[in-house]
């Protein structure tokens, strides 16, 4: 069994650390950094993201599955656990199924809400690259430019290109899987009781709602 991409910073008490859709562990590095002078941090690359293995199978039974094999991976018996957006609904899914595992639970800017498709416009704008015939990330940004118009969700899916061995373009993300699989993604909602320490966080000026929440 493929074993999540991960880094560990730190020592002390386990926590990991779930990033949320198109993204990959590097966006919670600076996180990390702040809390590894109490915690052993680990933050993965869930499946289909960042450095982590691609597979065309994508659900929170699967991915709870890849988490829990990491955690025996590293012998760590039980940890607390933070879910942004994506990898929030996942946090919520492995405390349901496992929480013994699991002694704090910390969910960012997502809940337990089946969402509406918010991201088209995003996936369009992926699907309108042509990675084989790209030159430059620049043409790549100003592809995705005409699709999206807020400069901070063009920056961060520019984090989601790399170059092959060949020198080509290609997304670190499996976009056709992700693309496939998200109204299963974001329809998701938690059954049952979790009755572990929890704490939910949103942003100040964020309204938690199912027509506008990035997931």
């Amino acid at each position: 069994m493929p074993i999540l991409n991960y880094k560990e910073i730190g020592s002390g008490k386990a926590l990991f650390v779930l990033h949320g859709l198109f993204g990959s562990l590097d966006n919670w590095q600076t996180f990390g950094k702040l809390l590894s002078e109490s915690h052993r941090v680990i933050l993965v690359d869930l499946r289909n993201h960042g450095r982590s293995f691609h597979s065309e199978e994508m659900n929170f039974e699967v991915m709870s599955g890849d988490l829990l094999e990491l955690s025996k991976q590293l012998n760590i018996q039980s940890f607390d656990l933070l879910g942004h957006s994506l990898g929030g609904k996942m946090a919520m899914h492995f405390a349901l199924r496992h929480p013994d595992k699991v002694e704090k639970l910390i969910i960012v800017d997502v809940a337990p809400f089946n969402y509406v498709p918010h991201h088209r416009d995003v996936f369009d704008a992926l699907f309108s690259v042509d990675l084989e015939t790209a030159t430059s990330r620049n043409e790549i940004e100003i592809t995705i430019g005409r699709q999206i118009q807020d400069p901070m969700v063009i920056q961060f899916l520019m984090k989601g290109i790399q170059r092959d061995d060949d020198g080509k373009f290609k997304w670190k993300f499996n976009l056709a899987t992700l693309y496939k699989e998200y109204s299963n993604l974001i329809g998701f909602v938690p059954e049952g009781r979790f009755d572990g320490e929890t704490l939910f966080i949103r942003g100040e000026n964020q309204i938690i709602s199912p027509q506008k929440k990035w997931a």
